[in-house]
């Protein structure tokens, strides 16, 4: 007989630490902006606002991407719980758990 396990814990832990990596790339670029002032180079300070703009749409594409990761994750870790419930259910039912 084949068994299938899944830690849905881990699959939990992968879509929290998605969420946090989309955090971070939500905040980058207000902190781009922090950095842009700090440097004390107008010349830097210009390049990085530049570079930061620039990347706006890409960084937008890609949040919408890890969005659609950690969605997943979590759907998976659902989906496979909702699965092993209804399976220990069906046992205790029939009498075999």
């Amino acid at each position: 007989m084949t068994t299938l396990r899944v830690d849905t814990g881990t699959v939990r832990s992968l879509a929290d630490n998605i969420t946090l990596v989309h955090s971070h790339l939500t905040d980058a670029d207000a902190t781009s902006r922090v950095v842009a002032e700090a440097v004390g180079h107008a010349g830097l300070s210009d390049t990085l606002g530049s570079f930061s703009g620039k990347w706006d749409d890409r960084r937008r594409e890609l949040c919408d991407q890890i969005t659609g990761l950690r969605d997943a994750a979590t759907g998976i870790a659902d989906a496979f719980e909702h699965a092993d419930s209804e399976l220990a259910n069906a046992l205790a039912d029939r009498g075999d758990a």
